[in-house]
């Protein structure tokens, strides 16, 4: 019986970007992860082809797959080396991502909303609800917030980049992949699973906030608050993406999320 190969043909997969140091950057974030898995290591090469292809990796500052299971290799971007995630408090780590406590449990991931600027976005992979109407990812300061947010309370979910507008579904949530993208100061919309849920055309002002990204929490002008018990398998931030590209990051994200065996 031939043996099965350990990875895809490197024909088979389109020209990655070049890092400086030569390496492709699948391998590099499977180098700097530390991932041993064969079906881990399968699923971020074919991860990363199938950005490249659909023109998103040149569009993404910070991606988490959170694949290896552990703290550390759960805090390392897929896209370089910068903004790995500081952990804090109480949060699981295991094959099925990240999973706050509810109470003290976040990541810090260093990259501020400034960084991406007036148009951006973010997305999460949701695999577990949080409970209440927690802030599950985010920042907020005196004017602006940059955050996905499910209330279970209320039964609604909303997307914001900038100032309270937002961008919001008055519909129960559910688990899935949540986008939320500003193209441009009257282009603000809200996906799940790849498809727009809601949008918001008010003319907006935004000052992109000079504080990190949280993940399991919401950074309110420095301090972590609204903490969640959500079970997440990815975290990206992003420039602002059309609903054709959010529509292409959720194909490529359920079919990473379906070899390694945890998707919704």
């Amino acid at each position: 019986m031939p043996r099965r190969p350990t990875f895809p043909d490197r024909e088979s997969i389109p020209s990655f970007p070049a890092f400086s140091t030569g390496v492709d950057p699948a391998t590099d974030f499977i180098i700097r992860a530390g991932i041993t898995d064969n079906t881990q290591k399968n699923a971020i090469i074919t991860l990363v082809s199938n950005l490249v292809s659909a023109g998103l990796w040149g569009k993404m500052l910070a991606l988490y797959p959170y694949v290896g299971g552990t703290a550390g290799s759960h805090a390392v971007n897929l896209i370089n080396s910068s903004y790995t995630i500081s952990w804090t408090g109480g949060v699981t780590h295991d094959a099925n991502g990240i999973t706050g406590n509810g109470t003290t449990g976040f990541g810090n991931t260093g990259l501020n909303p400034s960084v991406i600027g007036l148009t951006g976005g973010l997305t999460y992979y949701c695999r577990g609800l949080p409970l209440g109407d927690n802030n599950v990812c985010g920042v907020n300061n005196a004017t602006d917030n940059f955050i996905l947010n499910l209330n279970i309370t209320a039964g609604n979910k909303a997307g914001h980049w900038g100032l309270a507008n937002a961008a919001a579904s008055a519909t129960a949530p559910a688990v899935g992949m949540y986008s939320v993208s500003r193209l441009s100061s009257t282009s603000l919309a809200l996906y799940f699973n790849g498809s727009s849920i809601a949008t918001n055309v008010t003319s907006t002002n935004v000052t992109p906030a000079a504080v990190p990204f949280y993940v399991l929490a919401r950074n309110n002008n420095g301090t972590a608050s609204s903490f969640s018990e959500q079970n997440d398998a990815l975290h990206a931030f992003h420039q602002g993406l059309t609903a054709g590209e959010t529509s292409s990051l959720y194909t490529a994200v359920q079919a990473f999320q379906t070899t390694l065996g945890r998707q919704v």
